[in-house]
């Protein structure tokens, strides 16, 4: 027998809070949030570069061999979140495919987890699956219309803030 008694998330309700705080944040002050997110990304690929040069020190002792390939991609992340620091333009160009490598990872979770919310609650499996559904038609949008993407990535990183928010505070309870 299922114990359909679950209680109360605080993890869930947090994260619903945050999103969609995230999300009124993003329709309050679009340009703003976008540029702020181009230097949060950038400072995280510079503090990622530099991990994995020290990576490969501590992998060197640990093992006694050193990765080329983690001094590669550190000096590569590093580049990268200086180009995100100092160049807001070209954070605008990019962060609508980061965002869309995001919904697809987000939206396939709530899809493949919606599956297992089914013989328990059909509201939360079809929840669940719509707002996956809509998290893969927005990162095609952002895909294929970079463009279009640029204009409206507000729009679609709001919404989709506010629909994770939701499906996280109905999980809560």
């Amino acid at each position: 027998m299922v114990d359909n008694n679950k209680g109360f998330s605080w993890q869930h309700l947090i994260i619903g809070i945050l999103y969609l705080l995230a999300g009124i944040v993003v329709f309050n002050n679009p340009l703003l949030a976008t540029l702020w997110l181009s230097v949060l990304i950038g400072i995280g690929w510079i503090i990622s570069g530099v991990l994995n040069i020290t990576m490969r020190d501590t992998m060197k002792e640990w093992t006694g061999r050193g990765s080329g390939w983690l001094v590669f991609f550190g000096i590569v992340d590093i580049i990268l979140g200086l180009l995100l620091l100092f160049n807001q333009w070209v954070g605008l160009v990019a962060i609508p495919m980061l965002f869309a490598l995001w919904f697809v990872v987000e939206a396939v979770g709530l899809i493949m987890s919606s599956f297992a919310w089914r013989s328990w609650s059909k509201g939360r499996f079809w929840l669940q699956m719509l707002v996956g559904i809509l998290g893969l038609i927005m990162a095609v949008v952002l895909v294929f219309n970079p463009l279009g993407a640029l204009l409206t990535l507000e729009v679609l990183v709001g919404a989709f803030f506010i629909l994770a928010a939701i499906t996280h505070i109905i999980i809560a309870f």
